[in-house]
């Protein structure tokens, strides 16, 4: 039978761990693990020494199994004709800060609750032709969000 082997990353996760941590007490043999290649990986039966007699009950999670938290996450291109190379530079840096501003937001609700949202956009402005094209792509609120930002923005251009 074919054993599950943990990465580094995986088993901190687990163990709540910082990896380097979890790599500090494998290079002191505080914990086992198997060499593959260059990296460490830990098979179930090491953690679980690693754990105890404590970890005897614990039922050790299936990474490769389906996620049982529903996950929702929209796209959405927005095509924007004769923009000025200013108005797309004013919107391409209002998008930045925003979701520099999210993914603050993300990392700070991620601490407490896990939270798994991710929000990335992507601008493409064609200067001969002045067309603006703008992709969002991320959970739906703050797609949305987004969304009414760069209509905002556009409303206060005209």
């Amino acid at each position: 039978m074919e054993q599950r082997l943990y990465t580094v990353d995986e088993a901190a996760e687990f163990l709540q761990l910082h990896p380097k941590t979890l790599r500090r007490k494998i290079r002191e043999g505080e914990i086992e693990s198997t060499r593959v290649g260059k990296r460490y990986r830990l098979s179930e039966a090491q953690l679980r020494g690693y754990l105890g007699e404590a970890g005897a009950d614990i039922l050790l999670p299936a990474w490769k199994q389906v996620e049982t938290r529903q996950r929702v996450t929209t796209t959405a291109i927005v095509d924007i004709t004769a923009v000025a190379p200013d108005a797309y530079q004013q919107l391409s840096n209002y998008l930045t800060a925003a979701l520099n501003n999210v993914r603050t937001t993300q990392q700070s609700e991620r601490a407490s609750e896990r939270a798994d949202g991710r929000v990335s956009s992507h601008c493409s402005y064609v200067p001969e032709t002045a067309e603006l094209k703008i992709m969002l792509s991320g959970d739906i609120a703050s797609v949305q969000s987004l969304l009414a930002m760069v209509n905002s923005l556009l409303e206060a251009r005209e």
